[in-house]
């Protein structure tokens, strides 16, 4: 059976290395056929110089050759490459040198003169192998491609392995090797199910919310998206109006608040109706508003600030778990608030609720939130402008 040149060959580039030039010239011709480019050398020592300029696709070369054999030059050329693929021309059989090839790695050898069958039959076996290599290699540089467009964080992971992942997932996360390291950054489990997840992630200067969806690309791969949804989130969880949170938060956040000591402060503007009926209701805006930037501007970077309805507020200041600090906050906010100016409203003052405890469910947070509610109704109903505590 007639054997032909794969036509991937006309692909490739051949590095041919023969010291005869009769051999060299006929054989020449041949090779031109079928490879893209052929680089001539005459020696070893040209061979390895053409190697290291062109890197070619196969190598041919004769074994016995002045200056450097074919044995060096492959020797070299395996050490700059190992995976360079190198067939060996010889005229000898000796068991040494086929021991000393086979060391090397070379991918076989064909006695001269040299049987076009037998040469086409292993070229053919090399251009399938680099075929698929190269397609391989595309198809990792046209993944890395589609990971890099992503304007989402991307990582393809095997097994603990985190494989690929995009310059997005590395700005917001880290350069982390493996999903263990990952969730211990997160402070959460990466659960493999259909259902996205949302985590919340505490910067230097900000809280992103990150939603987590999961593919899987084939049975031992799976496609992990990081989707930052800071701006929507603080669109659905902060009020439009003060920019303070809102209920929905509290209830997303909850979560972290069970097994501590926490305090509530609740805090409402007194005799708000009567600015609205006397003002109009765009002052009594006005008037939420300063009254936030005001309460923010003297809370602490974690300390939690609430709008939970009308003219009422929810503090809960961070790392305080006794009421004779809480209430130190709420008078300092309450004096403060008494001093500022309103603009158009000549002045507006607060009433607080302080309450304390150990939440060990969200009922818990539902009853210390009564209590610290109760609390500020006291101080309406005793005077106004004023903190009361109900332990």
């Amino acid at each position: 059976m007639k054997v032909k040149p794969n036509e991937y060959l006309k692909n490739l580039t051949c590095l041919y290395v023969e010291d005869d030039d009769s051999i060299r010239d006929s054989f020449l011709i041949i090779l031109k056929k079928i490879f893209k480019e052929v680089y001539v050398a005459k020696n070893g020592k040209e061979g390895l110089d053409l190697f290291k300029k062109y890197s070619p696709d196969i190598i041919l070369s004769d074994i016995k050759m002045p200056i450097m054999d074919g044995l060096e030059m492959s020797k070299e050329i395996k050490t700059l490459n190992p995976d360079a693929y190198i067939i060996l021309l010889t005229a000898f059989t000796d068991i040494e040198f086929l021991k000393q090839a086979i060391d090397l790695g070379v991918e076989g050898y064909i006695t001269k003169p040299v049987d076009k069958k037998k040469l086409y039959q292993k070229l053919n076996f090399l251009a399938e192998i680099i075929k698929h290599k190269k397609e391989a290699e595309e198809n990792l540089q046209l993944l890395h491609k589609i990971f890099e467009e992503q304007s989402d964080a991307v990582i393809l992971a095997k097994d603990n392995e985190i494989r690929l992942k995009n310059s997005t997932f590395i700005n917001e996360f880290g350069d982390f090797k493996t999903l263990d390291d990952l969730e211990e950054y997160l402070k959460t489990d990466l659960i493999f199910d259909e259902k996205p997840s949302v985590i919340h992630l505490e910067s230097d200067d900000d809280l992103k919310v990150y939603e987590i969806s999961y593919k899987k690309a084939d049975n031992s791969h799976k496609i992990i998206t990081f989707k930052n949804v800071s701006e929507i989130n603080k669109k659905i969880y902060t009020d439009e109006l003060t920019k303070a949170y809102n209920r929905k938060h509290l209830n997303i956040i909850s979560d972290t608040l069970i097994n501590k000591d926490i305090c509530y402060i609740v805090l409402d503007i007194d005799n708000f109706k009567k600015i609205n009926d006397t003002k109009g209701h765009l002052v009594g805006d006005i008037v939420l508003q300063i009254l936030s930037e005001v309460i923010k501007e003297h809370l602490r970077k974690d300390d939690l600030f609430f709008r939970w309805g009308g003219e009422e507020f929810l503090i809960i200041p961070d790392n305080v778990k006794t009421c004779e600090n809480a209430i130190k906050i709420a008078e300092h906010l309450r004096e403060t608030i008494e001093k500022t100016n309103f603009m158009d409203v000549e002045r507006v003052t607060c009433s607080f609720g302080v309450s304390c405890g150990h939440i060990k469910t969200k009922e818990d947070l539902k009853a210390l939130f009564k209590k610290a509610d109760k609390a500020l109704y006291k101080a309406k109903e005793t005077g106004k402008n004023k903190v009361e505590v109900l332990k």
